[in-house]
């Protein structure tokens, strides 16, 4: 990527987690104590995103993907 790109990717950070502590916490009436971690939803967010990457090439790898041979009629 090219330098501008990783820094617009900073502003872009930067600027959700001082809008979600600005936004969400004073206006959260909500008492959990995760709701307190900042940038926890990105973060959670990001796993998520990570996970199903990872699942779909696993079952892509294991059910969809045959072998070589596998149509040759032996």
């Amino acid at each position: 990527m090219k330098r501008w790109h990783w820094i617009s990717l900073a502003v872009v950070m930067i600027a959700a987690l001082v809008l979600e502590r600005v936004a969400v916490h004073h206006h959260s009436e909500a008492s959990y104590w995760w709701v307190h971690i900042p940038g926890l939803y990105g973060w959670l967010g990001f796993l998520g995103c990570i996970g199903i990457i990872v699942g779909s090439k696993l079952l892509g790898r294991k059910w969809l993907q045959k072998d070589e041979h596998y149509y040759d009629g032996e």
